[in-house]
């Protein structure tokens, strides 16, 4: 695992597996303690080069992301999708994404919504409030491109 602290978010890059609940407990107290104010609790964990985790600590994960008070916004890549989609319960903004750029954009624009490929349609969930034009425009950005990637007109907002 390396963590780096960025401008106004901390990058976590994961590689190969974490084998034991004694190494997910220390992968997440070395992320806690890496992160300063100026972060926000903003966080993109690359997990590109990671192994998949068994259910036990995955479920221990999701948990530790939901209820930290330090981790409030984390963009996650594709691997976690497939968590996302199985209907875990998140109370945190998390958004997959697949690139470095598209994570910064999503944090640096609030984090305040996420869209899901619900087959035939979008579901768009608003999390937080859009305060600025800024914000707006990369919302509404991201929904046209969830339309487009999942071919569909259709969008569902559950607020």
């Amino acid at each position: 695992m390396a963590i780096e602290a960025r401008e106004d978010y901390l990058y976590v890059r994961l590689v190969g597996a974490i084998e034991s609940m004694e190494a997910l407990l220390a992968h997440q107290a070395a992320v806690e303690a890496a992160l300063t104010p100026e972060h926000e609790g903003r966080v993109v964990f690359d997990h590109g080069g990671a192994s998949p985790i068994d259910e036990p600590m995955r479920k221990a994960m999701w948990t530790w992301l939901n209820d930290s008070p330090l981790v409030r916004r984390a963009a996650l890549g594709d691997m976690t999708l497939k968590v996302i989609d199985e209907g875990k319960p998140v109370d945190i903004p998390i958004q997959p994404l697949d690139t470095i750029e598209e994570a910064e954009t999503w944090l640096r624009h609030g984090g305040c919504w996420r869209t899901f490929d619900s087959g035939g349609y979008v579901t768009v969930v608003q999390i937080g409030t859009i305060t600025t034009t800024a914000i707006m425009k990369a919302y509404q950005a991201d929904i046209s491109q969830a339309m487009d990637d999942a071919g569909t007109d259709r969008v569902l907002f559950d607020n």
